[in-house]
C-alpha cells in the first residue's frame, strides 16, 4: 500500500528512520509541553463594541457642552465692540433657530432689543469708540423685532386668534415706547460727536430707529382700528 502514501508521508518517514536510535514516544512528555506551550501563549483580545468607549465619549461630549456653554454664558455679558459680542449674538441666533410659538418669539426678540437699549444707555454715560456700534445694534435688533412681530400679530388676525395678536399688540408699544427714549440719547451722541462721517452715521441709524418705532406704532393703530382702514380702502 505503499503507492496510496504522499510524498509527504513518505518524506517524514524517511526523516525518522534516519533520526536518533533510541526515540521514543513518551505520552508524558508530550503533554507537559503542549500545556506550557498554551500557558505561554498570550489570549488575542476579541474586538468588539464597548461599553467603556461609550462612556468616555459620553464623557467627552458633556465637557464638550458644558464649555459651549459656559461660553455662551460669558458671551451673554458682552456688549457690541467687545470682542466676543459675536458669540452673543450667535448665542440669540441659536435661541431664535428654536420651534416656538408666536409670543415666545416676540418675547425673544423683546428681550434682545432691551439688552441693547441697556448698552446703549451705558454708552451714553461713557461715550467713546463703542458709540457708533452699540447704535447700529439697537438700530438692526429693534428693526427685525419690529417686522418679525408685526409679521406674526397679521398672521394671527387672519386665523381669528385676538387675543394672541393683542399680546403682540402690548411688545409693540412697549418697543416703541423704549425707542422713543433711546431717540433721544442718540440724538445727544450725534450732537456731541465731532467726526462728520461718524456723525453722519448715528444720524442714518437714528433715522431708521424713528422709522421702524412709526412701523410698529402703525401697526398698534391699525389693530386698534380695523374698520378705518377699510374705510382707506373703499375712499
Amino acid at each position: 500500500m505503499k503507492w496510496l502514501k504522499s510524498k509527504t508521508e513518505q518524506g517524514l518517514t524517511k526523516l525518522l528512520k534516519h533520526g536518533s536510535g533510541d526515540f521514543r514516544f513518551d505520552p508524558k512528555n508530550i503533554r507537559h509541553r503542549l500545556m506550557a506551550s498554551i500557558e505561554q501563549t498570550k489570549p488575542h483580545p476579541i474586538k468588539h463594541f464597548r461599553l467603556n468607549r461609550v462612556f468616555k465619549f459620553s464623557a467627552s461630549f458633556a465637557g464638550f457642552v458644558l464649555i459651549v456653554s459656559a461660553t455662551f454664558a460669558f458671551a451673554s455679558n458682552q456688549v457690541p465692540g467687545d470682542k466676543l459680542f459675536a458669540l452673543n449674538k450667535a448665542g440669540e441666533s441659536v435661541i431664535l433657530s428654536l420651534p416656538m410659538p408666536a409670543e415666545q418669539r416676540a418675547q425673544v426678540r423683546d428681550y434682545i432689543v432691551d439688552q441693547r437699549f441697556e448698552a446703549l444707555d451705558a454708552v451714553n454715560l461713557a461715550p467713546g469708540t463703542k458709540s457708533l456700534e452699540t447704535i447700529k445694534e439697537s438700530d438692526e435688533s429693534l428693526m427685525r423685532a419690529v417686522q418679525e412681530i408685526s409679521k406674526n400679530k397679521q398672521k394671527l388676525e387672519a386665523k381669528g386668534k385676538t387675543k394672541q395678536a393683542a399680546k403682540l399688540e402690548v411688545i409693540l408699544d412697549n418697543l416703541q415706547k423704549k425707542a422713543a427714549d433711546r431717540e433721544k440719547i442718540i440724538q445727544k451722541l450725534e450732537d456731541e460727536t465731532e467726526d462728520e462721517e461718524t456723525k453722519a452715521r448715528i444720524h442714518q441709524h437714528l433715522e431708521q430707529i424713528k422709522n421702524s418705532r412709526e412701523k410698529a406704532r402703525l401697526e398698534i393703530k391699525r389693530f386698534q382700528n380695523p374698520e378705518s382702514e377699510s374705510d382707506q380702502i373703499l375712499f
